[in-house]
């Protein structure tokens, strides 16, 4: 069973009591489009592609300004044995978070998220709203698929590439530097890395790998907010596909 409530934040909420939360008035230059709406247009964009939730978690947050959502993907995807796709959804009523779609992974035996794909619907919420913004749901749901299977191949790679210790501490810092994580998950980070809580995050030799590092820092990441977490994990996986490359290259 996914865990998603320790990442969404605010007040949790159920998917039916979405109806529930107020709606401000539309005025002539901006139009709100309600949270249960908005979690309808994606679900149906879903079953379009052959896709479906499976276990979802909801969130608001600033009295109902702010929305979080998590679901599961389940369906015509591939399914991998380590980690379940999970698409993250949110958008706000005062304008303070874009609407977007964020496409992750969630690795089972430790319930570490990570997001790899951030899709922003680009669309401001003006008279016709209600008329683009499915057409720009579709448009991001429909790229699901191609970027879990991208997934799954850097995933591959993350589990036979070896680090020295030297290049370890080095990309260490850079993720300080780029903030990733800041100088009090450092230490959490290096424990889990030498130390990991879990065997699996080891390879089949009990060796530790990229894959061993990048479970070490989104296990220091756990608490992290849903606004934030995103640009952590994406940048994250740019900085370790950078020292992939150079292990294998080695």
């Amino acid at each position: 069973m996914l865990n998603f409530s320790i990442y969404c934040g605010g007040e949790k909420l159920e998917r039916e009591e979405l109806v529930n939360v107020e709606t401000p008035r539309a005025t002539s230059s901006h139009v709100p489009v309600p949270h249960s709406d908005y979690i309808d247009m994606i679900e149906d964009a879903f079953r379009t592609v052959g896709l479906a939730f499976g276990e979802q978690a909801h969130a608001v947050a600033r009295e109902g300004k702010q929305y979080f959502g998590m679901a599961e993907v389940v369906g015509d995807i591939g399914k991998h044995a380590k980690w379940a796709t999970v698409a993250g959804f949110r958008g706000s009523h005062d304008k303070s978070i874009a609407r977007e779609l964020v496409i992750g992974d969630q690795v089972f035996v430790c319930d570490n998220l990570c997001f790899f794909g951030e899709i922003k619907f680009g669309r401001k919420h003006t008279t016709n709203i209600m008329r683009d913004l499915p057409d720009l749901i579709h448009g991001a749901v429909a790229q699901i698929k191609s970027r879990s299977e991208d997934q799954a191949v850097r995933y591959e790679r993350y589990q036979v590439a070896q680090l020295k210790d030297s290049v370890v501490n080095h990309t260490i810092i850079q993720m300080l530097r780029q903030g990733v994580i800041n100088t009090q998950r450092v230490e959490k980070v290096v424990n889990e890395y030498y130390e990991p809580s879990h065997v699996e995050h080891l390879n089949d030799n009990g060796e530790r790998t990229i894959w061993t590092l990048h479970n070490a820092v989104t296990e220091s990441l756990k608490g992290i907010g849903p606004n934030s977490l995103p640009r952590r994990t994406i940048q994250l996986q740019t900085l370790l596909d950078q020292a992939t490359d150079y292990a294998l290259a080695a």
